[in-house]
């Protein structure tokens, strides 16, 4: 469900989480529970109803898993439709946009004197909690700002550090600014270490260049915003950002879109949702393209490769796309969300099958 970090909307968040659970109960006993049974099986997301400070600290999305042996909630900083779901099977499709790359992005905003990581995506800007991160370094910048504009990294190597006309002129000034500099590099590098979206840097020239110099993420990219952050409101700062990173963003599924047009032409694309399945199962697919709105149910024996295909679910049915996903996932392939008119030939989904030296095997 859709969760909302402004205060005003936190209600409406409890009402829509109530109206969920009522809806599952209400699929529990559909599906032979009795009402006090089904009541007791959701207590203990019920019990979360209660709880005024979880409510307190969300974020833009909340997933919540429970069976008769198992209960996990997770705050998510991406978004969610609203979705309830009462299987054998835990549905996990709604995360997808979660796990692919090329969803959001990472901006760190840098001045003298405060220091912020904000997590961005195609529609929201959110505030990343660093711990450890420094806040002002030991002197001030003369310099109050400059406009935003985008600028490249010319070449490989780094940008050397800037100095003139910034207040940085001793050389004890310039050591301050790098072990600033260093310090936060710290404390991003360690929140961001299993991270691999981009991250851009916005700040006065001299701050960005010195950072460049200290910084340990390897995703950290050659563009950057030029200017005093803290003189722009948030969506300013969301507008302009987004609009330097898009490349970026764009840059993995592209890739992954021209790897697949390539093995399409190899002979190496799985549309048909049987061996489709098999191969998830057996580790054999590199890439999966999924629509993110179509629907398919299936009945299916692995074994005698038979299938029963249904549009509207039905008793003992499998989500095609939610299972897929997750065979591919664990096996180590690749998986991205596409809209239905950008899914190949218009299909649910599509698969790019590894060579045969390059299966692996789970």
């Amino acid at each position: 469900m859709p969760t909302h970090q402004v205060t005003a909307r936190k209600p409406k968040d409890r009402i829509l989480f109530k109206n969920l659970l009522k809806e599952a109960q209400e699929c529990l006993v559909t599906r032979g529970m009795r009402p006090a049974e089904a009541k007791n099986f959701l207590a203990p997301a019920l019990k979360l109803l209660k709880d005024s400070l979880f409510w307190e600290y969300q974020g833009n999305g909340l997933a919540l898993f429970l069976s008769s042996s198992f209960f996990e909630y997770f705050i998510s900083p991406s978004g969610f439709d609203q979705k309830v779901s009462v299987s054998n099977r835990f549905y996990l499709k709604s995360l997808l946009p979660a796990l692919y790359k090329g969803e959001h992005f990472f901006l760190l905003a840098l001045s003298k004197k405060e220091v912020k990581l904000f997590r961005l995506t195609r529609s929201k800007i959110m505030d990343v909690l660093v711990e450890g991160i420094p806040q002002g370094s030991s002197r001030r910048s003369s310099q109050k700002q400059l406009q935003f504009h985008t600028g490249t990294q010319q070449g490989k190597g780094r940008r050397a550090a800037l100095f003139h006309g910034h207040g940085a002129g001793s050389e004890d000034a310039k050591a301050s600014l790098v072990q600033y500099c260093r310090q936060i590099d710290s404390a991003v590098g360690g929140l961001l270490a299993d991270e691999t979206a981009p991250m851009m840097v916005t700040g006065l020239d001299y701050l960005v260049s010195t950072y460049r110099q200290a910084n340990t993420y390897p995703y950290l990219v050659d563009d950057s915003m030029s200017g005093n952050p803290y003189s722009y409101t948030r969506d300013d700062l969301h507008r302009t950002a987004s609009i330097v990173m898009e490349p970026y963003l764009m840059r993995w599924r592209e890739e992954a879109l021209m790897r697949f047009r390539r093995a399409s032409e190899e002979g190496r694309v799985c549309k048909d949702i049987a061996p489709l399945l098999q191969a998830a199962e057996g580790g054999r697919i590199e890439i999966l393209l999924v629509s993110l709105s179509a629907e398919l149910f299936i009945r299916h024996d692995l074994e005698s490769g038979r299938v029963d295909l249904h549009t509207q679910y039905q008793e003992g049915d499998v989500d095609v796309l939610d299972e897929a996903v997750v065979r591919t996932v664990l096996n180590g392939g690749e998986v991205y969300g596409i809209e239905e008119d950008e899914m190949p030939e218009h299909l649910p989904l599509a698969a790019l099958i590894r060579d045969n030296q390059n299966t692996a095997v789970s």
